[in-house]
C-alpha cells in the first residue's frame, strides 16, 4: 500500500511537472485524440495554441513515434526534431500547430483483449473501433458516445489503462458456386504451400541446427523490451534460433499485424533478421548476437 501510494505520488509530480512546462512555455493542448486501430497501432492527433512569440516549443510525446507530420494553421510542414521522448517544434512565427504521428507502444494483446495504456499531462479523446467493447478503465471516464465508425472514451489528464476487446471480422463469401469454388481451392493450395514450406524448413532445422542461444545473455541490458517481445525471443531460442513467421503466428495464435510489429520492433533492435524461404518469412536471431556466432 505505502509503494502504491508513492508512485501515484510520483506520478501526480510528474503530470503537475509537465502541465507547469507546457504553461511556461506558452502554448496550450486543445485537443488530443488518439485513433486506436484494430491491429493496436494508435494514431495521435494534437491540436496547439501559441500563448505568445516563441522560436520553438517542446511537447511530451505519447510512445515511440513514427511517421510524424507538423503543420501550421495554414497547413504548411513545420520543421521538429526529436529528442528523448520531445518533439521540439521550430514554429517560424506559427500560432497554431497541429500534430500528427502514429506509435505501436500503446498497446498490448493478451489473447482476445487489448490493453491501451499511457500518461498524458492533457485529455485525451480515444477513438476505438465501432466494435470494441470496453471491459476495464482504471479511472471513470469524462464521457462515453458510440457511434457507427467509432466508439469515443473522453479521460481526464493522468495515467490511463483501458482494456478492451473485439468482435471478430466476419467476411462473406462471395455469391455463386465458381467463385466459391475458387476461394476455397485458393485457400487450400495456399495452405498446402505454406505446411509444405514450413515442414522442409524443420526436416533441414534438425540436420543443420545452430548452436544453441542463451535467452538470458541475450536479453541483457535489453530491459526495456516489451513482454511480449521477449515471449518472441524466447519462442526462437526454443526453435533453435529460428522460426517461420506462420509458426508463430500460430503459436502466439495473435494476427498476422500484430506478429509482424513484433519482429519489426526485435529487427529494430539489431536482435532478429528476416529472410524468404519458399515464399515464406523465416525469422532467425541475427548471427553475432549472444550464443549465436557470426557465419551461422
Amino acid at each position: 500500500m505505502l509503494r502504491a501510494n508513492i508512485s501515484l505520488k510520483a506520478l501526480c509530480l510528474i503530470l503537475f511537472l509537465l502541465q507547469a512546462v507546457s504553461a511556461q512555455l506558452g502554448y496550450q493542448v486543445e485537443e488530443a485524440t488518439l485513433t486506436v486501430y484494430r491491429d493496436g497501432v494508435v494514431a495521435v492527433a494534437l491540436e496547439v495554441a501559441m500563448e505568445g512569440e516563441l522560436a520553438s516549443i517542446r511537447l511530451p510525446l505519447l510512445g515511440t513515434p513514427e511517421a510524424i507530420l507538423v503543420l501550421d494553421e495554414e497547413g504548411s510542414p513545420i520543421d521538429f526534431t526529436v529528442e528523448d521522448g520531445w518533439l521540439k517544434i521550430y514554429l517560424f512565427g506559427a500560432s497554431n500547430l497541429k500534430v500528427y504521428y502514429q506509435t505501436q507502444d500503446l498497446t498490448s494483446k493478451r489473447g482476445t483483449l487489448w490493453t491501451l495504456s499511457f500518461v498524458s499531462p492533457w485529455k485525451t479523446r480515444i477513438l476505438l473501433p465501432s466494435d470494441a467493447y470496453v471491459t476495464d478503465v482504471n479511472v471513470l471516464p469524462e464521457g462515453f458516445t458510440a457511434s457507427e465508425q467509432n466508439l469515443l472514451v473522453e479521460m481526464p489528464p493522468g495515467e490511463v489503462e483501458l482494456s478492451y476487446v473485439l468482435e471478430p471480422t466476419v467476411v462473406m463469401p462471395p455469391s455463386g458456386g465458381f467463385p466459391k469454388l475458387y476461394l476455397y481451392v485458393g485457400a487450400i493450395l495456399s495452405a498446402a504451400i505454406t505446411l509444405s514450406a514450413i515442414l522442409w524448413f524443420r526436416r533441414r532445422r534438425k540436420r543443420t541446427a545452430p548452436p544453441a542461444v542463451n535467452l538470458e545473455e541475450l536479453l541483457r541490458g535489453r530491459e526495456h523490451l516489451r513482454p511480449d517481445d521477449r515471449e518472441l525471443l524466447g519462442f526462437l531460442v526454443e526453435s533453435g534460433g529460428q522460426a517461420f513467421e506462420a509458426e508463430i503466428r500460430s503459436h502466439f495464435r495473435l494476427p498476422k499485424t500484430t506478429v509482424w510489429r513484433m519482429i519489426k520492433r526485435l529487427e529494430r533492435e539489431g536482435l532478429v533478421e528476416v529472410s524468404k524461404v519458399g515464399g515464406q518469412n523465416l525469422v532467425k536471431i541475427r548471427a553475432g548476437e549472444t550464443g549465436v556466432p557470426e557465419g551461422s
